[in-house]
């Protein structure tokens, strides 16, 4: 979805002349992702919800999540109540933080899935949150996606966030296994990449990509990204106001 971009006026002319200083656009005026000019979003651990959402053709809801507790995987809720959506698409999030270990909880994590869906919801599928990419390695990611992809219902999609560098080609041999990958276009205390180069990341893999925003943070140009035949729209990460 396209927002119009703001238009900045102000600069006086004295004498013909154009006065230049202090005309351009400060970082406090840029647009921002106003999370109401879109109908995508994801809905992380500890974030509340908002009234955007009630337009919303798609919701990812953080759930489950596998870590470690004392040397161990672990699976746990991240959300204790199951939700009752019936417009908008549901994908349920599975934050995978440890991959040792990970592809064993999976059948709990259908389980799970098959409570959402008997909840009347409209399930769509599930999205795997890779947590820590930097320590992960795209192979070790395949074989998950992989067993992900064998565990998950039939009629169920699989979208995936936060993949590693796939130098070798892994995650490429995927091929029609992955639905669609979000590429956040911001990080997580640290400062964010260009659009160009998410933008290289997204294409290098076959698979449908989506563009993930954090709201309330400068609005990037993703003219490329929009244009792109592998696109399949953009989605907001709602934060909590401060």
């Amino acid at each position: 979805m396209n927002i119009d971009r703001r238009e900045f006026v102000g600069c006086s002319a004295i004498g013909g002349a154009m006065l230049l200083n202090g005309c351009a656009p400060s970082v406090r005026d840029a647009p921002r992702v106003i999370a109401s000019a879109y109908d995508s979003f994801y809905v992380g651990t500890g974030t509340k919800m908002q009234g955007a959402l009630r337009g919303a053709k798609a919701i990812y809801l953080a759930a489950l999540a596998i870590d470690s507790w004392a040397g161990r995987s672990m699976l746990s809720a991240e959300r204790q109540s199951v939700p009752e959506v019936t417009r908008a698409a549901l994908w349920m999030g599975l934050r995978v933080a440890r991959l040792d270990g990970a592809a064993d909880k999976l059948p709990q994590v259908v389980r799970t899935l098959d409570h959402w869906k008997a909840r009347s919801n409209n399930l769509a599928g599930l999205c795997v949150e890779f947590a820590d990419a930097a320590s992960q390695s795209a192979t070790d990611q395949a074989l998950f996606l992989r067993a992900v992809h064998q565990a998950l219902p039939r009629d169920l999609k699989l979208s995936v966030t936060g993949l590693a560098a796939d130098a070798e080609g892994r995650l490429a041999a995927l091929g029609a296994m992955v639905d669609e990958n979000i590429v956040r276009n911001f990080a997580d205390g640290a400062p964010g990449l260009p659009p160009s180069a998410h933008l290289a990341a997204a294409t290098a893999l076959p698979f449908r990509f989506r563009i993930g925003l954090r709201q309330g943070d400068i609005l990037p140009d993703l003219t490329a990204a929009h244009h792109h035949p592998q696109f399949a729209g953009d989605i907001v990460f709602l934060v909590n106001a401060r």
